[in-house]
């Protein structure tokens, strides 16, 4: 954000720039800093049990990180991001910048949303459920603007599911590996391209965010109302017994 402002906004929003200069700095030093201290920390306790998640020193050093982190994402991005307020006559820039703004934003929610479940009691199938949660409630506002109505048989309107876009990176690569053989066996039962069962981008979707039901995974680019009746309890069972490992 800062470097869109000062190329295009240099004069006009000193002060708003330099409020972004200092959030970088605090964020290196209070944030990004700690968290790798943090980590190295973490590693070492790791090392030491069997059972993280029923160490009660370890909870307790999480819980105190978790409400750390919370509150310096706070105090650090919300207030900037909440007064950030940048006009302009040139439509693209301005596009740019609510994007990158909208962007900005939605990445310090989901990451206010997986800290807060770590302040009771943390297990990774709550970490990454909540994290699945967060990416898809994130999407709902984004769209309901732009929701398509269609006509079912009856002739009543009703909302199409809405769909997310999804990074293109691999979140969990051994939730991946398995869809991806269980597609491909799936395929050569039916004498099929591995594509037609399941699409890449649905693959990865499916992956990175989670589904935890028929209605999130139906939102995930490239999943129909047909691969949900065909394969959906497969899917999700994959997904589910991936969470809770």
């Amino acid at each position: 954000m800062c470097w869109l402002l000062k190329e295009h906004f240099q004069n006009l929003y000193p002060e708003l720039i330099n409020e972004y200069r200092q959030m970088e700095e605090r964020f290196r030093n209070e944030i990004l800093n700690v968290s790798e201290q943090f980590q190295s920390q973490l590693e070492r306790l790791l090392s030491k049990t069997e059972n993280p998640e029923e160490e009660p020193f370890l909870q307790e050093r999480i819980k105190k990180a978790a409400g750390y982190f919370i509150e310096k994402n706070n105090l650090i991005f919300k207030e900037l991001l909440d007064k950030t307020a940048v006009e302009t006559d040139n439509k693209e820039i301005q596009k740019r910048i609510n994007n990158t703004l909208d962007l900005f934003q939605t990445e310090v929610r989901q990451k206010q949303k997986t800290l807060e479940v770590c302040l009771t009691q943390f297990t990774v199938p709550a970490y990454l459920s909540a994290k699945s949660k967060a990416l898809i409630e994130e999407e709902i506002p984004k769209h309901k603007k732009n929701e398509k109505t269609m006509k079912n048989g009856k002739g009543v309107a009703c909302n199409a599911p809405t769909k997310i876009a999804v990074s293109k990176d691999i979140l969990h690569p051994e939730l991946y590996e398995q869809l991806r053989s269980w597609r491909f066996l799936l395929a050569q039962e039916q004498n099929l391209p591995a594509y037609v069962i399941l699409s890449q981008m649905a693959l990865i979707g499916i992956t990175n965010l989670l589904p935890q039901d028929a209605a999130q995974l139906i939102r995930i680019q490239g999943v129909g109302k047909v691969t949900v009746e065909k394969y959906g309890e497969e899917i999700l069972e994959m997904v589910g017994a991936y969470v809770r490992l």
